[in-house]
């Protein structure tokens, strides 16, 4: 048992760093392998291809399985065309580890197996945006300021359960930053499929607010360029 459990290890921890394969073969008559563009991201919309591969002294009609744990494949069953069969897998938009099996079968026996794990990364927001339903609000309001807040890609989705931080605040005479007010809402709080996350409240009823500055609002979380991306709007009060 403490040597499976090793071994399970040995292969996730591989699997952050490369491809991970393992197979049985009969040696010299097939391959399996996956290619992708660099970069790709767990969006929801790109596809890595799938190639099995054969030799010329393979036997012909021959069955190609596809499998996978994650993701959607274009065809899973297949046979070769030429010396090749080739797939789509339409990544996920959430991570984990991908387990991608590629099978060779004559009838019921196996000829070839091999399956490659890996993991994907994240799909970071281009763009990140707060519609709030009020920018006016009366001091002290029990009613609160609603904020709806969604990402988005210049191509494919977010990846599922991004997380954005927000904090509310006012200048002082001295151009420091007061924290303001409070939030509802936000724990736990991340992105889900259609890019959105659960609207979150701003209450003004702290007493530190000065009604006749202005509230800013700061979401923030990191970019595709690996910078932070942070997106402000104002509130007013009469």
């Amino acid at each position: 048992m403490k040597k499976r459990y090793f071994f399970l290890a040995l292969i996730i921890f591989c699997s952050c760093k490369k491809y991970h394969e393992t197979e049985v073969d009969v040696p010299g008559n097939f391959d399996f392998n996956i290619t992708d563009s660099a970069g790709i991201a767990n969006d929801g919309r790109s596809a890595l291809t799938l190639h099995m591969t054969k030799t010329l002294t393979a036997k012909p009609a021959l069955k190609v399985i596809f499998s996978t744990n994650k993701g959607i494949l274009s065809a899973d069953n297949l046979i070769f065309t030429g010396d090749a069969a080739n797939s789509f897998l339409k990544v996920s938009q959430d991570t984990g580890f991908y387990l991608v099996k590629g099978m060779v079968k004559d009838g019921d026996s196996i000829l070839f197996q091999k399956t490659i794990s890996f993991s994907l990364i994240r799909a970071l927001p281009d763009s990140a945006y707060m519609e709030p339903n009020r920018t006016i609000s009366r001091m002290g309001a029990d009613t609160p300021t609603i904020i709806r807040t969604f990402l988005k890609r210049e191509t494919g989705l977010v990846t599922i359960g991004t997380y954005l931080s927000f904090r509310s605040y006012q200048l002082s005479l001295t151009n420091d930053t007061v924290p303001v007010g409070r939030f509802e809402g936000l724990f736990n709080n991340y992105s889900k499929a259609d890019e959105t996350l659960n609207d979150i409240k701003f209450y003004s009823d702290t007493r530190n607010i000065d009604s006749n500055r202005v509230v800013t609002i700061e979401a923030k979380t990191l970019g595709r360029n690996g910078l932070p991306l942070i997106r402000r709007l104002s509130l007013r009060y009469k």
